[in-house]
């Protein structure tokens, strides 16, 4: 069974961007207009919910990463 894009999601809690679900190339559009607002002061990336990861996702993280 496929994950659906509601599956992947970004949350701000205190200091930390919170990835859940599969980080994938046809989510990280959705994923970047979700934690860019949120990007601000973040200290942490915490990908401990992620489930799944390709090399999109991971220049995603590069990304926020480097504008932070």
């Amino acid at each position: 069974m496929r994950a659906t894009e509601a599956d992947a999601r970004v949350v701000r809690e205190g200091e930390a961007l919170r990835f859940h679900g599969p980080v994938l190339r046809d989510r990280v559009a959705t994923l970047w207009l979700a934690a860019i607002p949120q990007l601000a002061g973040a200290a942490t990336l915490d990908l401990g919910g992620v489930t799944e990861l390709d090399s999109a996702g991971l220049a995603l993280f590069g990304e926020l990463m480097q504008r932070n």
